[in-house]
């Protein structure tokens, strides 16, 4: 990997990006395999890449290049550039200095960048933009004149080879000139430069199509940053070159050329929206996809590169307003975000429930729920009663308080305890624990034979003309409502797949009437035969718990509070509900929205756009539970920004 990272870095300088220098999934490999490049990628990003963030910006054609003018110190203070007698840099390969068509380019979209915040520039400017059109072939290439081998291919390249980013940032250069000056010989470079990228390179140019990726992809276009006999599709050059197409295609003139390099641009689009999944390699990004299309390679991975992958795909998406290009933006972006998380969580579920009550609960309360923390039934239906009484709720084992919900109760100081679960759930002696905290605290048990009933006995101590029913057999979904009953007082109740149980159905024919049934979950845990009971009946699901935890929410947006909102697991386990249900009482009160998230995978679409849809830009967004469980970056992938698309 050390070889590896010295030619990246390397290829770096070479480009002169000195940064030391559809669905969106996460990870296209998922078995693993990469997960120790990943894990030294993510390791040493802090220490070697440049900061991305001084090159995020919406993109405009003649602005200032990715903010290339406010940060050109940056780019060109090395050992290996020395400045000619015109003041244009030259990069060394071998033993002699040469000039390179993307670091001439770059350092005129630097000074261009300069020049518009009033710098006098303009004149070196055009030094820049005329001796990279003096590098310019007849068949329109920006050539370089010197030999290399480029080490992840192994291939030698002769004097006179050709890079299909040098024609894109080319573009981006010439545009801009001509803009500045009037000057139509930039016009006329241009269209040879265009021409050249999107000549085949089966024909001796730049453009390659996916089909080395997948046979079914060969109608996708790609501008190739390195040509090899087998492409390696580079992803950072690609989009450099993106840029340069958009650029040429804004330019104030009605000539073809424009018209040409926007049906390019879009298309290339199309491909980007392809190709990325492939880049992920869960938590990292590869540098280019070698890896795939030669099958025997571990990825290229340049630490730096994955920061420009980030800045790339923020201004194609500010060019675009592509959803998918705003995913893959953000979720780059969270691989390496360490922004600090709010958190409410302990050792343990049972400590986790002591913190959320602390943050509750400031003083006494006369309240308290305990609950076994192994048993989602009891648990999730107790989150309404908790609400009605602003109570915490305490998990427990079935046999013993742990010493850190004892504490809690003592400085919770309740009048009452009401244990949820009959005597095989929250046993005796835990009463008798409670008691020998404080022998006046009155002790109540809600509990039944089985999990209906004690839920219909949850329900019998609310007021409500609303019933929202849930699976009995799958925590998920009720755990996706618990907030939202809580906050509205509504009971949950438990049934099965295709019949009411009996004490669900005396509790419903106990109320002269139900003015609505909400049937949370999809007709796999909830039958059809269940909801034809109701003739006010709403079906709150989707394909799995987290689309119906979206579902839930965007059904109850007018009633929340978007504040704050909270992020919990929500499996793939039996027992990860906890951390779900202890917040439900908090999240009630302050109205906020609970997200459920999977602990194995990342953050799924359908939550990820809930987020960006309804989240303010000072919404807090608060993890429950520690960072082994969610991490940082699947809470920051969730934290809005300014720039979130559809505004």
């Amino acid at each position: 990997m050390k070889k590896y990272n010295k030619i990246l870095i390397l290829i770096i300088l070479f480009q002169f990006i000195f940064v030391s220098t559809v669905e969106v999934k996460a990870a296209y490999t998922s078995n693993g395999e990469y997960e120790y490049l990943v894990q030294d990628a993510i390791d040493r990003f802090p220490n070697e890449a440049r900061d991305y963030n001084l090159f995020l910006a919406d993109y405009d054609s003649f602005g200032d290049y990715l903010n290339y003018g406010t940060n050109k110190d940056l780019f060109f203070n090395s050992s290996n550039i020395i400045f000619d007698n015109e003041g244009l840099p030259k990069v060394l390969y071998g033993d002699n200095y040469y000039y390179n068509p993307v670091t001439l380019a770059q350092y005129g979209l630097s000074l261009y960048g300069e020049f518009l915040k009033g710098k006098n520039t303009k004149d070196e400017l055009i030094k820049a933009a005329d001796t990279l059109i003096s590098l310019q072939g007849s068949n329109g290439a920006f050539l370089y004149n010197f030999p290399w081998k480029y080490y992840l291919n192994d291939k030698p390249y002769k004097p006179g080879w050709v890079s299909g980013m040098a024609q894109g940032q080319g573009l981006s250069l010439l545009s801009r000139v001509y803009k500045l000056t009037g000057d139509v010989k930039y016009i006329e470079a241009g269209k040879k430069a265009l021409k050249f990228l999107i000549t085949p390179v089966s024909k001796g140019g730049v453009m390659e199509n996916l089909s080395y990726l997948d046979s079914s992809l060969k109608d996708y276009i790609i501008f190739e940053e390195y040509i090899s006999e087998t492409p390696a599709y580079t992803l950072n050059g690609f989009m450099f070159t993106l840029l340069g197409l958009y650029d040429w295609s804004n330019i104030d003139i009605d000539d073809s050329s424009k018209y040409i390099s926007k049906n390019y641009f879009n298309k290339g689009i199309e491909t980007l929206k392809v190709i990325l999944p492939y880049y992920d390699l869960g938590g990292f990004t590869a540098y280019d996809l070698s890896y795939i299309v030669n099958k025997d390679e571990k990825p290229h991975i340049g630490v730096n590169y994955h920061g420009v992958h980030i800045y790339l795909l923020r201004a194609l998406y500010s060019i675009t307003g592509d959803k998918s290009l705003y995913n893959y933006y953000r979720l780059w972006k969270s691989y390496v975000d360490t922004a600090p998380v709010t958190r409410l969580s302990g050792r343990d579920r049972y400590a986790t429930s002591v913190a959320i009550s602390r943050n509750e609960i400031e003083g006494n309360s006369e309240y308290v729920l305990v609950v076994n923390g192994e048993i989602f039934a009891d648990a999730l239906c107790a989150a309404p009663l908790a609400s009605k009484y602003n109570a915490p709720i305490l998990l427990t084992s079935s046999k013993a308080l742990s010493e850190e919900t004892k504490d809690e109760i003592r400085r919770l100081n309740p009048s009452n305890v009401i244990i949820i679960g009959k005597e095989g759930a929250v046993s005796k002696d835990i009463e008798n624990e409670i008691k020998s905290i404080d022998n006046n605290i009155t002790i109540d048990r809600i509990g039944g034979k089985d999990r209906y009933e004690t839920s219909a006995l949850i329900a019998g101590n609310l007021d409500s003309k609303e019933i929202m029913l849930t699976s009995g057999g799958n925590y998920a979904d009720a755990l996706s409502i618990a907030s939202i009953a809580a906050s509205k007082k509504v009971p949950v109740l438990l049934t099965e797949k295709d019949t009411i149980p009996d004490p669900i159905n005396n509790y419903i024919k106990s109320k002269e009437i139900i003015d609505k049934a909400y049937i949370i979950g999809g007709t796999s845990v909830i039958s059809n035969k269940v909801e034809n009971n109701f003739n006010n009946a709403e079906r709150l699901g989707g394909k799995d718990r987290y689309e119906t935890n979206t579902k839930v929410l965007e059904r109850f947006i007018n009633d929340l509070d978007l504040t704050k909102a909270y992020v919990a697991i929500g499996g793939p386990g039996a027992k990860d509900f906890a951390d779900g249900l202890s917040v439900a009482p908090l999240a009630a009160k302050t109205k906020s929205p609970v997200l459920l998230i999977p602990m194995n995978t990342g953050v799924l679409n359908n939550t990820r756009d809930f987020a960006y849809s309804n989240f303010k830009d000072s919404t807090q967004i608060i993890a429950i539970g520690g960072e082994k469980i969610i991490p940082n970056s699947k809470v920051n992938l969730l934290t809005p920004e300014l720039d979130k698309y559809g505004d």
